[in-house]
């Protein structure tokens, strides 16, 4: 689903009906709103599309959140890397600060307004982290 937005969005969570209400949500914000069920999607859709910003649950099968993010880092750094989960734990969330810098952590349940604020400042970052590296 894409929204008319020049800025875009990725959503990586391995439960569909997560991403299908991320979706009804976001379907009229001026950013463009992609989803990937696990990493390995995320990671085939970022080969040929620019996104901003990419938020990732933490747990997944397969590949978790932190390997995602980490190697998003790796290969498109600008991109601003938040995390989200419904569990929390302090290894967890070290790794995700020290392996894939991410900008911010959101803990499910989210709260709708607040997912949106770390979104636009997320866009944000993206083109400020941008401007000061050139």
């Amino acid at each position: 689903m894409e929204n008319n937005g020049g800025d875009k969005v990725l959503f990586v969570d391995d439960e569909r009906e997560i991403l299908r209400a991320l979706k009804r949500r976001f379907r009229k914000e001026t950013f463009s709103l992609y989803t990937a069920g696990g990493g390995e999607e995320a990671l085939e859709f970022l080969k040929n599309n620019n996104v901003q910003v990419i938020i990732s649950d933490a747990r997944m099968a397969g590949m978790n959140g932190i390997e995602l993010l980490s190697e998003v880092k790796g290969i498109k750094p600008d991109i601003t890397r938040i995390i989200f989960s419904g569990y929390v734990e302090t290894e967890e969330l070290m790794d995700a600060i020290n392996k894939a810098e991410v900008f911010r952590f959101i803990a499910k349940p989210w709260d709708e307004e607040e997912l949106l604020r770390f979104i636009f400042e997320g866009i944000e970052h993206y083109y400020s982290k941008r401007s000061t590296d050139k």
